[in-house]
């Protein structure tokens, strides 16, 4: 091969590669700008609702804070639904974090601790709805935003369901139907606690349940709601 062939390979080389970087560099930027696109936050509004399942009011002491306790699912639960699988483990998480001194013994967490616990975690949760929405091309409101978040805060495997994920990417779907296939997952896991051969304990998912997926259901598609749990404010409406 002669010079002149050479610089020719040479330029056809760096050309090809420039246009691959080009087109790499374009699908970042898609891609970015994609995930922006379809990336939602739960709202106050949202948050008011889900902690109206998370936030045990009643537990709430003087001092203003809050005890772990024990709803017999098998784990160990700090304030607004966060679950450790022993309350060591929760205190040893919270004073890591936090840089505080909880032991077995005082171990009363204070609310705001609890509260920015919850907001720092709470990105797992978003990111189980968003990731539905960036990979199917598909747009949210803000009212069905904040209903499926309650949902996954609650059961993240949920949304590995093929008939749920399909009542939510589908436009016409009604009430009836999307809590047809919420319910359809909770009595598959009831099923599976109750069967004797379960080594998994767990009491199953009982009336909070089913109350959690029609309150869902009735912020998801922007109706008057009515609260089946705790003591918030009753028949408010939410806003997209």
């Amino acid at each position: 091969m002669n010079k002149f062939n050479k610089e020719i390979v040479i330029r056809i080389t760096l050309i090809t590669l420039g246009s691959i970087l080009v087109v790499f560099l374009l699908g970042k930027l898609f891609w970015y700008q994609h995930v922006k696109a379809y990336s939602m936050t739960i709202n106050e509004q949202g948050l008011e609702i889900l902690n109206a399942y998370e936030f045990p009011t009643y537990l709430i002491e003087e001092d203003n804070c809050m005890r772990p306790y024990d709803i017999g699912d098998g784990v160990i639960t700090f304030g607004p639904g966060i679950t450790y699988q022993t309350e060591q483990d929760g205190i040893n998480d919270i004073n890591e974090r936090f840089n505080t001194k909880y032991t077995l013994k005082n171990n009363c967490i204070d609310l705001d601790i609890l509260n920015e616990l919850q907001l720092e975690i709470m990105g797992a949760y978003e990111a189980v709805v968003n990731d539905i929405a960036i990979k199917k091309f598909h747009h949210f409101t803000q009212d069905q935003f904040n209903a499926l978040v309650l949902m996954s805060y609650n059961s993240p495997a949920l949304f590995e369901e093929e008939e749920f994920v399909e009542a939510i990417l589908d436009d016409s779907t009604t009430q009836a139907q999307y809590i047809e296939a919420a319910n359809n997952y909770y009595k598959q896991l009831n099923a599976y606690y109750d069967n004797p051969n379960t080594e998994e304990k767990n009491d199953g998912f009982g009336e909070g349940w089913y109350n959690r997926i029609l309150d869902s259901s009735e912020v998801y598609f922007g109706l008057d709601y009515e609260f089946q749990n705790n003591d918030i404010t009753k028949n408010k409406k939410t806003k997209s």
